[in-house]
């Protein structure tokens, strides 16, 4: 007798548990939302392939711990996301440069020179300062550096500009100076062409 109770009893719980199961059928598409499913019940072996996207992934999830070393290239980066202080020191050698570029700070750095150049000394009150320099014959300019030494100046100088291969102009930004504010100086850095 107590075995039949006891098997009624498991029949009765089973029956009972089954019509309790929902199938994927008895759900509506698109009805699932991730509040409905509970802590880590999604697994990558049930995500299709090549299917998340980053607008899926909530900012800063991805750690460079989860990116293969090696696997990311210049495209996989935005402009100007990289600079210098993102580049340890010494992380850099020749084998990361393009020959291109090796060519150049070997070869093309020969016959290296800075040319200094300076407005003239005191300039009007409301006045820009402006100052061109140029490299020699033969030689093209790698970059410039404006500075003045006047203590008075308020106003330092901000614009730079390429006039071609051979050269810079500086000027401060603003017409506003100071009377009897000093000279401006640029300095251009040149190599043989």
């Amino acid at each position: 007798m107590a075995v039949a109770i006891l098997a009624l009893v498991i029949a009765v719980s089973s029956s009972a548990t089954a019509a309790l199961v929902i199938s994927g059928e008895q759900i509506k598409d698109y009805s699932i939302t991730g509040k409905d499913l509970k802590k880590n019940a999604v697994k990558s072996k049930i995500i299709k392939n090549k299917t998340v996207k980053g607008k899926d992934l909530e900012k800063g999830a991805v750690k460079s711990v989860q990116v293969l070393d090696n696997s990311l290239t210049g495209s996989d980066l935005r402009s100007s996301t990289v600079t210098g202080k993102e580049i340890a020191d010494g992380t850099i050698g020749s084998s990361n440069l393009s020959t291109t570029l090796l060519q150049t700070l070997t070869i093309g750095a020969a016959g290296f020179q800075v040319v200094t150049a300076r407005s003239q000394g005191s300039v009007p009150l409301v006045a820009a300062r402006s100052v061109t320099a140029s490299c020699p014959a033969g030689k093209v300019a790698l970059g410039a550096n404006a500075f003045t030494e006047s203590p008075i100046d308020l106003l330092p100088p901000t614009q730079i500009e390429r006039t071609g291969n051979g050269g810079f102009t500086a000027s401060d930004a603003n017409a506003v100076n100071v009377l009897a504010a000093g000279p401006l100086t640029l300095q251009v850095s040149c190599v043989s062409g």
